[in-house]
């Protein structure tokens, strides 16, 4: 993931005559400015970034908006795996477990054949 929006700033930045970003230390060569917009990237993902590097035109800051946006979405999905692995190694009884996947599943065929009775 991080490779991706990696390849998406460096490419932004080549494409657009290095005006996308501002910033010191970006770098002249394609690998100091990879490793460069790799730093950016996890540092946008981890934290909102450190400020050391900006975008400036509307085309970086939309891409920087995603790679946020995305990463509420990948730690919500990730606090409800928890949830789901709560279950399954909880102190819950193996029958209790199988019977709510079951029931799970009995809900799942229930709406799916009263969409298709629609």
């Amino acid at each position: 993931m991080y490779y991706f929006f990696t390849v998406v700033y460096t490419s932004i930045y080549k494409l657009f005559g290095q005006t996308s970003f501002q910033g010191e230390g970006i770098g002249q060569d394609l690998l100091s400015q990879f490793i460069t917009f790799l730093y950016f990237s996890v540092a946008t993902f981890t934290t909102v970034g450190f400020g050391d590097i900006a975008p400036v035109d509307n085309t970086s800051r939309l891409v920087v908006i995603m790679q946020i946006s995305f990463r509420f979405i990948t730690v919500a999905y990730a606090l409800s795996m928890l949830s789901i692995f709560r279950k399954i190694l909880g102190p819950a009884s193996e029958a209790e477990i199988d019977a709510e996947l079951e029931f799970d599943d009995q809900d799942t065929i229930n709406d799916s054949e009263g969409t298709k009775n629609n």
